[in-house]
């Protein structure tokens, strides 16, 4: 049910708030597994690992302000790269990192450098394989609360991310500098 919703999202074949009408005006037996999905599909997730990712970092109230899959810009509004999790407050971005969307070198190598510029500016960057964040939840949930100490410990880059389906050509503003 979420990877239909997600990939249904995700090739723009229908909007969240679509599917979040018909879901409200129909049936309510039987809809509880589409509700679920539905709330990680419309706060950005687009992945079976993210979900997992998704619920987890719900246990964790420094964590739950998460973004899922925004577009993350410098000042100048070039685009950076765009990470699975996103904790705005602190520039923290959180890759899990799955071999589905790593098939080619060419994809690896573009994923590389992004992250590399991403590091480059300032941005803490976590990776987790999906495989971790399914078995491994408390530490992976440590690692990245640890994560955000570090990122909080430091002057946070001037970066800006706009939210999964949120982008516009106005929206694309630089954060002022602190």
């Amino acid at each position: 049910v979420r990877a239909l919703l997600a990939e249904s999202v995700q090739r723009h074949i229908v909007r969240v708030g679509e599917i979040e009408t018909e879901v409200r005006d129909g049936q309510i037996r039987g809809s509880r597994l589409i509700r679920s999905a539905l709330a990680e599909v419309a706060a950005g997730v687009r992945s079976f690992a993210e979900g997992q990712g998704w619920r987890l970092v719900q246990r964790s109230p420094r964590l739950r302000k998460m973004m899922w899959n925004p577009s993350v810009y410098d000042a100048s509004g070039r685009f950076i790269f765009r990470p699975d999790g996103w904790l705005d407050d602190v520039a923290l971005a959180w890759q899990i990192d799955s071999k589905q969307f790593h098939t080619s070198p060419e994809d690896w190598a573009r994923t590389v450098a992004q992250h590399t510029e991403a590091t480059a500016i300032g941005i803490v960057v976590v990776h987790h394989l999906p495989q971790v964040v399914e078995r491994q939840p408390a530490q992976t949930l440590a690692q990245l609360e640890a994560a955000a100490d570090v990122a909080r410990a430091r002057p946070r880059p001037n970066v800006y991310a706009i939210p999964a389906g949120g982008e516009t050509a106005s929206s694309r503003r630089p954060v002022p500098s602190e």
